[in-house]
């Protein structure tokens, strides 16, 4: 009986110095990504790359807390519920990517991979720093966007090293869709966005692929489409009394023989 005793102390005060250790030191071992745009964002820490609190929230506070454990597929990381946990909210499991570039780590889910591509290759994150749309940890304050970021095998080919631009071969106006002269020999990926670089230009999304050519769609008028109607000009919030070129006017601005491009200028 006293052995017995003996060894559930002992096992108590074992328990109870390695929970103490973990508290002590588990801000050595915790990474923590976010993102926020001013009114809402969340945030994962990451403890011993083993388990995850997560917390989403806006700015009048939290509005879903939860804690769970981590699994690896190969170099994908996926989040998961605890078997006894249970919630209105569905969030996980999900599935991310760490990526890095330069002095910062991203934490992007593999649905997202796409949007992040784009960003990269448009140049969104040399135009505006303050609103990166991604869970992001960093070790420094400065942040600097300087070549490429180190991304999985299977998406490396989707981050271009330098602009692409593709003509205009053919115009489906029933769906507010454009055929173009790169495909899959290019690099080019479904999801790939390309911009008409003039005032008031459109943004068509990559929808179908071929080796040499691609279907691209303006996404935006076909949705605004369905239920609105996109003949009206726009009148301008910011010069009032003055408007601006309809929704269908902006598609049908961009011609066969002309040229768009991977980069948001």
């Amino acid at each position: 009986m006293k052995v017995l005793k003996r060894l559930f102390i002992g096992l108590f005060l074992i328990i109870t110095f390695v929970i103490v250790f973990v508290i002590i030191v588990r801000n050595f071992f915790t990474t923590v990504y976010s993102r926020s745009d001013g009114f809402s964002g969340e945030s994962i820490l990451i403890y011993f790359d083993g388990l995850y609190s997560y917390n989403f929230y806006s700015d009048i506070g939290s509005i879903h807390h939860q804690f769970g454990y981590i699994t690896k597929d190969s170099d994908r990381y996926i989040l998961h519920n605890f078997p006894f946990y249970e919630s209105q909210f569905d969030y996980f499991p999900r599935k991310y990517y760490k990526i890095q570039w330069n002095n910062l780590d991203f934490l992007i889910e593999e649905n997202n991979i796409p949007f992040f591509c784009n960003a990269v290759n448009a140049g969104n994150f040399k135009k505006d720093k303050a609103l990166i749309p991604f869970l992001i940890h960093s070790e420094s304050e400065n942040i600097n966007f300087v070549g490429i970021p180190q991304m999985p095998t299977k998406f490396a080919k989707w981050i271009f090293t330098y602009p692409i631009y593709a003509e205009v071969v053919e115009k489906y106006r029933d769906n507010f869709s454009i055929k173009i002269d790169k495909g899959a020999k290019d690099s080019l990926f479904v999801g790939c966005v390309f911009y008409h670089n003039v005032d008031f230009g459109s943004i068509y999304t990559l929808v179908e692929l071929s080796d040499s050519n691609a279907i691209l769609q303006d996404q935006m008028t076909l949705e605004m489409s369905k239920n609105g109607n996109i003949d009206e000009p726009i009148k301008s919030i910011e010069n009032e009394g003055k408007y601006l070129p309809s929704i269908r006017d902006r598609y049908e601005s961009l011609l066969i023989g002309d040229t768009i491009s991977t980069v948001n200028k």
